[in-house]
């Protein structure tokens, strides 16, 4: 049995702040405190950074024991015993969440086999990522006080599954925008505010020493680790979630996680990409968009499940532009083609500010700095 559609395909832990309000925003918040309710001790209203990827994880065992396939269907046991999620939730927890199914971007089923990546494909991803170190590194480190705040402005976009005359359709929402206000010490209020003007704000807390981490844990916390790529390299191991993917993926996910959801010490940041460089199967993608369609270059790596997580580069100056993931096999099931964005994010500003609600200044010709031209209203 399948739950009513339409379905939200988005992906959690990408740190913007869910959209509230009227229009095509409706519901979404609601929506993610019904999923919030699910896991248990989430907080509510809102969900937190960090919180998303537990949830997913939650979400996702839920199928798993709620819903019961057919011999056909039923999840393969991928090498090492981690098996496939199933793409939709089961009926009982798709009740709960009003109708709009919030789930991660683990769309494909079948074996899990990653694939091959070339030497050369290897080398290329490697040679981005230290052109991105390079300019990371380079920048100027700010004095930065425990009373400030990280600031982000992100546009973000997910597909939406629906049923359209008999059959199911997936496309690529509309990109939203989201800011996000979180202390540097990692403990105090947050502020979320979405695009039409909406805010929430929730508590966050720092990671205990030796807690497991998902999502940005703050700037003292990333202060704290090391800044030489292979010690981080074993740090970041030790503190990624435990889930079904491989090792090697969960830490590409949590620096992911930590790349685009807030501000980072310049030298910390250039090691993250160096250690990134390190880790086996990372490629390139010579041609990809991120969610307002600035042309870039990604370095990637293909999940367990199915799906591609993409770090877009703008070409020319090796800054991060944004992320996204992407259906590496086709599912025929809900009209998921191989190539198709399931999730999508542009970063857009960051920078260190005084009080939430504050913006930094814009770094004038900085291309991640800039919504471009026709872009999307807020």
């Amino acid at each position: 049995m399948k739950p009513e559609p339409p379905y939200e395909v988005r992906a959690f832990g990408s740190g913007a702040a869910p959209d509230t309000g009227t229009g095509s925003d409706a519901g979404t918040v609601a929506d993610e405190r019904d999923v919030a309710r699910l896991a248990p001790g989430a907080d509510v209203p809102g969900l937190p950074l960090g919180r998303h990827q537990q949830l997913r994880e939650h979400l996702m065992s839920e199928i798993e024991r709620e819903t019961v396939p057919a011999p056909s269907r039923r999840p393969s046991r991928a090498p090492g015993g981690a098996r496939l999620r199933w793409t939709l939730i089961a009926p009982a927890v798709a009740a709960a969440v009003a109708g709009a199914v919030v789930v991660g971007a683990a769309v494909i089923e079948g074996p899990s086999s990653r694939p091959t990546v070339s030497a050369a494909d290897r080398d290329a991803a490697a040679g981005l990522l230290a052109r991105a170190a390079l300019v990371a590194g380079a920048k100027a480190e700010v004095p930065v006080r425990d009373d400030q705040y990280e600031y982000i402005e992100t546009w973000g976009a997910s597909a939406k599954i629906e049923m359209v005359d008999g059959k199911y359709r997936t496309t690529l929402m509309p990109p939203s925008k989201n800011e996000v206000w979180r202390p540097v010490t990692g403990t105090g209020e947050m502020l979320m505010r979405s695009g039409n003007g909406s805010e929430f704000r929730d508590s966050v807390t720092a990671p205990a020493p030796g807690e497991k981490i998902s999502g940005h844990p703050g700037y003292r916390f990333l202060e704290s680790l090391s800044t030489d790529p292979g010690t981080l390299l074993g740090q970041l191991r030790e503190l990624a979630q435990p889930n079904d993917n491989p090792p090697d993926q969960r830490v590409f996910t949590l620096i992911g996680d930590i790349l685009r959801a807030g501000v980072m010490p310049p030298e910390f940041s250039a090691a993250l990409f160096r250690a990134a460089a390190e880790l086996p199967g990372v490629t390139v993608v010579p041609n990809a968009t991120d969610a307002l369609g600035r042309p870039g270059v990604a370095v990637a790596m293909v999940a367990a499940q199915g799906s591609r997580e993409e770090w877009i580069f703008d070409p020319d100056t090796a800054e991060l532009l944004g992320w996204r993931d992407v259906a590496a096999r086709d599912n025929d099931e809900i009209a998921v083609k191989k190539g198709q964005v399931l999730d999508s994010t542009a970063i857009v500003h960051r920078g260190i500010v005084d009080r939430a609600g504050d913006t930094p200044p814009l770094a004038p010709g900085d291309p991640t700095r800039a919504v471009p031209s026709g872009g999307p209203a807020a």
